[in-house]
């Protein structure tokens, strides 16, 4: 299992952010444990992709409450779902007749035919101080990605009004996209995968993305990242979503509405719904 730390800087310090691994069924995991927080509210629902606010009714939420934090799982065969960073701490899975999921999980697309209109996930991040600081042996590291100063886009802000970040993961099809070159930077070696997307501010804008040297042979990963505007209400904190499942496309082939999953932490409520994704095992 191949393990990668995904780093920021900022203002001259270097801090951990996330961390990407792979999994035996061929698929692969993102999890924020860098950050203090451990309570958390999540929930599945219905987006609506053609509005930027992507409003969402609450009756159309299924909500949870979680006192440990999660991991977002991205299965070969399109299955994702919330599982614990820690074995036996968070329900998961699914279940062996209905084959629906037992904790928080939703049916996307296989990650051999990935989805191509928009990322297959995002961690949105707001002070980032407080996060755990990137040290100098981990720097060296084969296995670091470091976002730098002049790596970061502007995503619906200006230079001055940032206040947090956001890092879309993106997942490629192997052998059909030949752009990927490695390149210098800060005295390290990167592997670069450059294209133009069109679902963003000016369509058509040519992004250079960190690509994650992966030996799955179907598919590989690759990472931007953005300043933008947040308005949570802690002083710290991550954001986790996953790629939209049941899925409606419009007549190009672009995600129009779909179910997704997303994890908060910390809370940013005091009263958290009653159901809970806390793993309780069952009486005998």
């Amino acid at each position: 299992m191949a393990k990668w730390t995904i780093g920021f800087e900022e203002n001259g310090k270097l801090y951990k952010v996330t961390k990407i691994f792979t999994y035996r069924d061929g698929g692969f995991g993102v999890a924020v444990p860098y950050h203090f927080a451990h309570k958390g509210y999540l929930f599945k629902a219905r987006v609506d992709y053609t509005k930027r606010e992507q409003w969402i009714p609450r009756g159309e939420v299924v909500e949870y409450a979680a006192s440990n934090k999660v991991k977002l799982s991205l299965h070969l065969d399109g299955f994702v779902q919330f599982s614990g960073i820690k074995p036996g701490k968070i329900t998961s899975g699914r279940d062996l007749k209905s084959g629906k999921p037992r904790g928080l999980g939703v049916q996307s697309q296989p990650l051999t035919n990935p989805i191509k209109s928009g990322p297959a996930f995002g961690i949105t991040i707001w002070g980032l101080s407080e996060f755990e600081p990137l040290l100098e042996q981990e720097l060296q590291e084969k296995t670091t990605i470091v976002f730098w100063e002049q790596d970061y886009y502007l995503r619906h802000c200006t230079p001055e009004d940032w206040n947090g970040y956001i890092l879309e993961g993106f997942v490629f099809e192997r052998g059909k996209y030949p752009y990927l070159k490695f390149e210098i930077n800060h005295n390290r070696l990167e592997l670069h995968y450059v294209r133009p997307f069109f679902q963003y501010e000016i369509p058509g804008t040519i992004f250079r993305l960190k690509a994650i040297p992966s030996q799955n042979p179907h598919y590989f990963i690759s990472l931007m990242v953005s300043r933008i505007r947040v308005g949570f209400p802690s002083s710290s904190g991550f954001c986790l979503v996953g790629p939209s499942g049941e899925v409606e496309l419009d007549r190009y082939g672009r995600v129009v509405n779909g179910t997704t999953l997303c994890a908060i932490y910390p809370a940013p409520m005091k009263d958290l719904p009653s159901q809970t994704l806390d793993y309780k095992k069952k009486k005998e």
